[in-house]
């Protein structure tokens, strides 16, 4: 078969006649692209394998022997087929050497030929529909993209780089190959193009590397699909490899890296415009959450968004829940047929755990107690963690433990239900005989809740605050501005004079939400409307009223705030104090020496309802403020005219 492919690709023989041509006449070859500069045989010096001492042929010799019993493997041959290959003779393990490296020669340059055929084939519009048809024919060149291999995976880069740009769909054809071709290597699909960008040695396969990265992010017309793709080639190393290439590129790869990073900025630029122009660094974890939180707050996408934030968080654990089902898992019997855990203490009670159903909680419960357990709590025991709940100890249970203590703690009733097995605690799993331990603690739900109060209400305060002083702050302003108020009394006039000989005539008011609808209210010839009429009256006649906004600093920052969600905060923050006075009133008669929480919450209750005092001042204030401006619509009368 290797003698066959040679009189396909090989050289024109000495005769002049090209392999593959039977009847050589004169002029009978074909004149073809050849890769004489990637393999040239009597470029390559000759390897002597006798010149090798021993200890260099036995550890080649290994090698080989792993490679080869990899392949044997996968058709049932066993390991022990090394064991006669090594009993050979030094001469013989260094012929069989020589034709294991002569095969591997042979195999890349096939490999590299039937690349470039491929690439032959594709120049034209029939063959690259053909190869579109095929489904297992970019298969190849996407497997080809090897960085061991440069030669070929120089041409295999050119053509996936240039089917990316094929319309319609062959960007779309190119990335499934490329990404099932990670898949069958079992590595990232982006993994071959950074190897090879990262070869120094091989500039020309740097850049076709830069070449194929630009074509496979830029080329699509969805900015999100495109920036996702960027930030997977990011993630796999390009990052690092920008910064090693701004050292010692070439005028070609510097080149591409630019194309690279303006197409960035481009995406970037326009990704910000969907936040108000707001500048963030989207490679600062903390910037991109505070955005996602803003965008959902007070949405119907924020229990989702919380949802997802959950899982995230037991991603870490799955890796000890694996473990803990891999060992509490019965060992196999052994060769003879004898049970493994007569002679194994250990494996008995691994086996002993395995056998414990549940009594009382149910699955899901279950299963979210022991993911706690495994994750949060899992350097303290059921007593200290009830000792902790007793003491109110902030510093071992934290804001976010104790919201998982009360979103995964069992119902009142499944909790009373698993103190009738207090005397047989053993009997119960892990999940249940936490449950029990905790559930001594009196009323523990809501001291759960009382203690997460006061580890959110620092966050709370700081939440809230900035908005209720500013709203404040600019309702104060615009009750006490002068020129504002002169402005507004110069829209009644003009409306007044408007709605000369309608019932809306002489007003002495209008609704404050009529304002922007001065801006859509236009002349008889639709050239100017009424905000712009204003504008000239202002300037001509009352140019003192020019600079108005300037006696409104706060109006800016106070026109994003919603009261609905202030109020909404300011009532459960005030449901909970209410809550936790109800829990000291509960609480005076300690439950043991442990037990500190009338000492420790009693403090912060305290602090806390003085601070909801200053926090309903300033809301009462802004209140206040608001009536100025806010009229009752059932008390509207033909007094409040309307701009029409």
């Amino acid at each position: 078969m290797v003698g066959q492919l040679e009189t396909w690709f090989g050289r024109p023989k000495k005769g002049g006649v090209g392999g593959g041509l039977r009847n050589g006449g004169e002029g009978g070859s074909l004149a073809r692209p050849h890769s004489e500069s990637d393999f040239n045989d009597s470029e390559e010096p000759e390897f002597s394998w006798d010149n090798l001492d021993d200890n260099t042929v036995n550890e080649l010799f290994e090698k080989m022997l792993v490679s080869l019993i990899t392949f044997f493997m996968l058709h049932s041959a066993l390991q022990e087929k090394k064991e006669p290959l090594r009993t050979h003779p030094m001469m013989t393990k260094k012929e069989m050497l020589r034709y294991h490296g002569s095969y591997f020669k042979n195999h890349d340059r096939l490999q590299h030929e039937c690349i470039r055929c491929l690439r032959a084939i594709m120049n034209n519009t029939v063959g690259l529909k053909m190869v579109f048809q095929q489904q297992d024919a970019l298969m190849v060149i996407a497997r080809s993209l090897d960085a061991s291999k440069q030669s070929v995976m120089y041409e295999a880069a050119k053509l996936l780089a240039a089917v990316c740009l094929v319309q319609p769909n062959g960007h779309e054809i190119a990335l499934a190959a490329i990404a099932t071709s990670g898949e069958l290597r079992r590595k990232e699909r982006f993994t071959p193009i950074i190897d090879g960008l990262l070869i120094k040695s091989n500039d020309a396969l740097r850049v076709v590397c830069m070449q194929l990265i630009n074509a496979i992010v830029t080329t699509p017309d969805d900015m999100d699909f495109r920036i996702h793709l960027r930030n997977e080639f990011m993630r796999m190393g390009l990052s690092d490899a920008l910064e090693l290439l701004s050292k010692d590129a070439s005028e070609d790869l510097v080149k591409q890296v630019k194309i690279f990073q303006e197409n960035r900025e481009e995406d970037y630029e326009e990704f910000m415009q969907r936040f108000d122009n707001v500048r963030l660094e989207l490679d600062d974890p903390v910037d991109c959450f505070d955005v996602l939180k803003n965008l959902v707050t007070d949405t119907p996408s924020e229990p989702y968004f919380l949802s997802i934030l959950q899982h995230l968080l037991f991603i870490r654990d799955d890796t000890l829940i694996s473990l803990a089902e891999r060992f509490s898992s019965k060992p196999p019997k052994t060769l003879d047929g004898t049970d493994s855990k007569s002679g194994d203490p250990s494996a008995s009670s691994t086996s002993g755990k395995k056998v414990k159903d549940l009594k009382v909680l149910d699955g899901k419960s279950a299963q979210n107690l022991s993911i706690l357990l495994g994750g949060s709590l899992k350097h303290m025991s059921y007593r200290n963690v009830q000792r902790c709940i007793l003491r109110c100890d902030d510093s071992l249970l934290s804001g976010s433990v104790l919201d998982q203590l009360i979103a995964y703690l069992p119902p009142p009733d499944q909790l009373k239900k698993l103190e009738e097995y207090k005397d047989r605690y053993d009997e119960l799993t892990e999940a249940e005989q936490f449950a029990v331990t905790i559930a001594e603690v009196k009323r523990l739900l809501p001291r759960l809740k009382s203690m997460s109060f006061k580890q959110h209400y620092a966050e709370m305060v700081q939440d809230i605050k900035p908005d209720i002083v500013a709203g404040t702050a600019a309702c104060e302003e615009i009750k006490q501005s002068k020129k504002f108020a002169n402005v507004l009394e110069l829209i009644l006039l003009i409306g007044n004079y408007m709605n000369t000989g309608s019932r809306n005539a002489q007003a002495f008011g209008f609704e404050i939400s009529y304002l922007p609808k001065l801006s859509s209210t236009k002349d008889v010839e639709n050239k100017m409307t009424l905000l712009h009429f204003l504008v000239e009256t202002v300037e001509k006649k009352f140019p003192e009223l020019i600079n108005f906004g300037e006696e409104l600093a706060h109006v800016d920052r106070a026109a994003r705030v919603s009261t609905d969600s202030l109020q909404k905060a300011l009532r459960l923050m005030d449901s909970s104090i209410r809550n936790l006075e109800m829990d000291l009133a509960n609480s005076k008669v300690p439950q043991g020496e442990d037990d500190l929480f009338a000492q420790v919450m009693g403090v912060s209750f305290h602090c806390k309802v003085y601070m909801q005092k200053r926090m309903g001042i300033f809301g009462k204030g802004l209140g206040v403020a608001l009536l100025c401006f806010v009229s009752d619509d059932g008390r509207q009368s033909s007094n409040l005219f309307k701009i029409t």
